[in-house]
């Protein structure tokens, strides 16, 4: 996963490549001031900048969330930022690559279904 800071991408985690997700499961990257519990995930410095993207292990882009019409990371227009919340997909985790519709601002509920 990276994230995007100005024009430049920077690396936030990588993820193994024999970790396999389950249908309904997830994987979970946040900042080290994240203070809730996270049974499946990774801790990363900061999760900063204007928005995530995320590639396979090939290096090939599959998804990407944007905060702002400037950010590399947007898909056809960004999402909007949460305050005291993230951003997640409703339960049939569409992806219609635009940001603005796909993502909304949720609770976090690690080990919860995301609805």
């Amino acid at each position: 996963m990276q994230s995007c800071v100005g024009g430049t991408a920077r690396i936030l985690a990588t993820i193994s490549p024999d970790t396999v997700l389950p249908p309904g499961e997830y994987f979970v990257i946040v900042g080290a001031a994240f203070s809730g519990t996270m049974p499946n995930g990774q801790v990363v410095d900061t999760v900063g900048g204007s928005g995530v993207i995320a590639r396979n292990r090939h290096g090939a882009h599959t998804d990407s969330v944007g905060l702002s019409s400037s950010s590399p990371c947007r898909e056809d227009g960004s999402a909007t930022p949460c305050d005291n919340s993230s951003l997640g997909r409703d339960s049939d985790s569409r992806d219609t690559d635009h940001n603005s519709a796909d993502f909304t601002c949720r609770i976090p509920s690690p080990g919860e279904t995301n609805l």
